[in-house]
């Protein structure tokens, strides 16, 4: 059966969390696994939880073998320290698609919350309702709201798809209806 496989990422740099989810010719999309990664606490060192993060995601990242890394847009609130911290923790994201060759998706918090719950400024609670819905089961129950973003983030990309038929690759043809491409970054790629 060809299947795209997406990696969700929430980002963060003291928990991270993520998603596996798949999605086959017949439209079927379900959760493989989610889960957070753990990174350290907040009075450990920026580089160790960097490099933790380097460590877990590459474990996620080589038992499943995903197709496609769909990780939110930077955000730029009120808390620019905030902003730069989570800014470190996409760049080690972005890094590890580029080693494993991964399709990239970057999306819009806002636009995550417009697709799987219809109203860009839905509440956390009402995006989990929705992801439920999409996933057609009432038995995922995520540790914490960053796993669950992580598998809304993983629904938001797959629901960009237009999905005609699947290539002999098991990798379906795919392109974003809202006119973003999914771009795969060439090794050796710097991020600024």
């Amino acid at each position: 059966m060809d299947r795209l496989r997406v990696l969700g990422i929430d980002p963060g740099t003291i928990k991270l969390g993520w998603s596996v989810v798949d999605t086959c010719t017949e439209n079927a999309t379900h959760r493989v696994d989610s889960g957070c990664l753990t990174l350290g606490k907040s009075s450990a060192s920026i580089a160790e939880r960097l490099h933790q993060l380097h460590i877990q995601l590459r474990q996620v990242i080589e038992r499943f073998h995903p197709d496609v890394l769909a990780i939110e847009s930077a955000f730029f609130g009120d808390n620019a320290r905030s902003a730069l911290r989570i800014g470190e923790a996409r760049g080690v994201v972005l890094m590890m698609a580029a080693e494993f060759n991964m399709d990239v998706d970057e999306i819009p918090p806002a636009t995550v919350k417009r697709r799987i719950a219809g109203n860009g400024r839905a509440t956390k609670e009402q995006v989990y309702s929705m992801t439920l819905q999409h996933l057609g089961c009432a038995d995922f129950s995520p540790a914490s709201e960053d796993e669950s973003d992580a598998v809304a983030i993983a629904l938001c990309h797959i629901q960009s798809l237009d999905v005609p038929k699947a290539t002999s690759n098991n990798k379906l043809n795919s392109k974003p209806k809202n006119g973003r491409s999914c771009v795969k970054l060439p090794p050796g790629s710097t991020f600024q």
